[in-house]
């Protein structure tokens, strides 16, 4: 018995407004039409990013449907990309995405996607099951020129993984090298100018955000650092190494919206006054911190304390040692 395929090809070129990622089966008409026609169920796929918010979305596609098998080419710009982020948001104003998908009744795939922004670009590959509707994003992005909170300014490269579906709580796994300048903080009077960080990311739905054998190399510092971050905002991180300096050092930092506790060891404090063996500890007190130092000296202990207190229009410093 003879068959017959049948083909068709569709554009589509929508300059609507997108407030909700699951508008775009509204939205983009023809594509989603195309979609329906392979038994694709656009609207399930897209519920999965519901986190995400896209405004002023431009799509074009040209797609061929064969045997109930979709070949999509689509190009798609967004005006602005919410993500809950706004230090992200902004980097991610204008991204465009280009490349090749691919659909039928079981799901939809892609490789060689595209995504490129004002200080972010990736390569990626996605692979969506309809069946399960659980989704599998995996490629590498670059960063040039991104701004972040405390940190500072970082171009970098990571690879990485993020699944999620609709009975699966989401994961994100990730290796990261990136090179960190611009500090926004005291930072590079420690670090120097410019430092080399490098090391893994594991995040997931109901997890802590972990980031285990951070390494960072400058010409003043060798660290390796360990950071978790809780559901609870509970921040903790260990680190030590060796600083151009102080010697060895060592430090960690406990912090939660209710208090912080730090604290930093350090072999030299003043080597050519002979002050070594150096401990600085800060803990919430009342409504500052208290802060305490103690080393020792040819001339015997040294050690002070402070407590730091007041509002942003008002603060107080009381030597207490």
């Amino acid at each position: 018995m003879a068959t017959h395929a049948r083909s068709k090809t569709v554009r589509s070129d929508q300059r609507q407004p997108l407030d909700h990622p699951a508008v775009l089966c509204f939205h983009a008409h023809a594509i989603a039409k195309v979609l329906d026609a392979t038994g694709f169920r656009l609207d399930a796929f897209l519920g999965l990013l519901a986190g995400v918010g896209v405004e002023r979305l431009a799509a074009t596609g040209k797609g061929q449907v064969v045997a109930g098998k979709l070949d999509l080419a689509l190009t798609a710009a967004a005006g602005r990309v919410q993500t809950g982020n706004p230090w992200l948001d902004q980097d991610l104003a204008g991204v465009r995405l280009a490349g090749h998908l691919r659909a039928d009744r079981g799901g939809i795939s892609g490789d060689g996607l595209r995504l490129s922004g004002r200080a972010l670009a990736a390569n990626l590959a996605l692979k969506f099951d309809a069946a399960h509707v659980a989704l599998a994003i995996a490629g590498r992005v670059d960063a040039r020129g991104l701004a972040v909170p405390v940190i500072g300014t970082l171009d970098g490269t990571a690879m990485g993984v993020l699944a999620l579906g609709r009975s699966t709580p989401w994961t994100l796994s990730a290796r990261y090298a990136s090179t960190v300048s611009r500090y926004n903080s005291g930072v590079a009077m420690v670090a120097g100018p410019r430092a080399q960080v490098a090391g893994a990311l594991h995040w997931g739905s109901g997890r802590a955000l972990t980031m285990p054998d951070a390494a960072v190399h400058s010409d003043r510092l060798t660290l390796a650092a360990n950071l978790v971050y809780g559901r609870d905002r509970h921040l903790a991180i260990t680190a030590s190494g060796t600083h151009s300096g102080f010697g060895a050092v060592s430090g960690r930092l406990d912090s939660d919206p209710a208090a912080l506790s730090a604290s930093a060891r350090m072999a030299q404090v003043v080597p050519a006054a002979g002050v070594a063996d150096g401990r600085i500890d800060i803990a919430s007190a009342g409504d500052g911190y208290r802060l305490t130092f103690a080393a020792a000296s040819p001339m015997g202990p040294v050690n002070a304390a402070m407590r730091m207190a007041g509002t942003a229009d008002q603060r107080t410093i009381d030597l207490d040692e």
